[in-house]
């Protein structure tokens, strides 16, 4: 249920950002559903410092949206999603 929150969240934002912002810092992470957690993977701390400065707040807000007002648990992390 998160990751596909996440998908249609990112899809709202493609819209909102110019496509170059959009591939460099959202298009590279990954999300994988842990538990009750959603988990975002950067491939570095550079992307991880910059998604969490510039974008983490309207991707929330746009999850919450999407979840009928209810927020959910989104940790961001260095490195790529389990195989």
């Amino acid at each position: 249920m998160f990751a596909e929150l996440w998908l249609e969240s990112i899809d709202f934002l493609r819209e909102e950002l110019p496509a170059q912002h959009f591939n460099t810092w959202i298009w590279p992470l990954q999300v994988e559903h842990v538990d009750a957690s959603l988990l975002v993977f950067a491939p570095n701390r550079f992307v991880l410092d910059w998604v969490n400065e510039k974008y983490l707040t309207r991707i929330l807000e746009l999850m919450t949206e999407r979840n009928n007002g209810s927020s959910q648990d989104v940790k961001f992390l260095i490195g790529s999603k389990r195989q």
